[in-house]
């Protein structure tokens, strides 16, 4: 959105004062500017678009986009702008879209494509909380696993941390297997110590605003 209003207000110089930025960015910051997974580059569209879709696929995700200029029809803040920018910037977020994620019915893990990273869990209950540590890939073939242990000590239990240090891969079988867990605790359910590939599925499903 923000270069959807810079575009209004700039035109086509908008991308120019975007990559000015960025090169006056990468002089002055020590930290490096990268693309990840879930980054799309307005000046490197096609590209980042497909390494998104690619990491979606590969997670077991199906998305839809929706047009921001579905919902939004007036913007207050540029209320001092004239109209020509206000109906270029209400123009331009038809390029602006709000990603919805469901998990992909279709998709499969199996036996020839796991890669046989030793999985294990262990859980434990004291006065009521349950500590759960997870270690290799919680996909399709491990989470039921995962919930056979849950299931099996969970009587009394009323909250659950779950020890996320030493697990490499979540899929969306393993983000099931998670949010059932998380209801039946009525929400009392969070990880810990989860590392950036674990971290940026949970961000891009959106499953970090209830188990962070």
């Amino acid at each position: 959105m923000f270069m959807a209003g810079l575009t209004a207000i700039r035109g086509q110089a908008a991308y120019e004062d975007l990559l000015k930025t960025m090169k006056v960015y990468a002089k002055q910051s020590d930290t490096n500017i990268e693309v990840q997974n879930m980054t799309i580059l307005a000046y490197d569209f096609e590209t980042t678009m497909n390494t998104v879709t690619n990491f979606l696929r590969s997670v077991g995700l199906k998305w839809e986009r929706v047009p921001v200029s579905d919902y939004v029809t007036e913007i207050n803040s540029l209320a001092d702008f004239s109209d020509e920018v206000k109906a270029g910037y209400l123009k331009s977020l038809e390029n602006v879209y709000i990603w919805i994620f469901t998990p992909d019915e279709d998709y499969q893990e199996t036996e020839a494509n796991y890669d046989g990273e030793t999985f294990g869990v262990n859980a434990r209950v004291h006065e009521g909380k349950m500590v759960i540590t997870l270690r290799g890939r919680l996909d399709s073939i491990t989470a039921p696993e995962l919930l056979e242990r849950f299931e099996s000590v969970k009587e009394g239990v009323t909250s659950c941390t779950v020890n996320a240090k030493d697990l490499d891969y979540i899929s969306s079988a393993g983000l099931r297997v998670m949010l059932m867990m998380y209801k039946t605790l009525d929400g009392h359910l969070k990880m810990e110590q989860v590392n950036p590939v674990v971290k940026e599925i949970l961000d891009a499903t959106g499953f970090e605003q209830f188990l962070l």
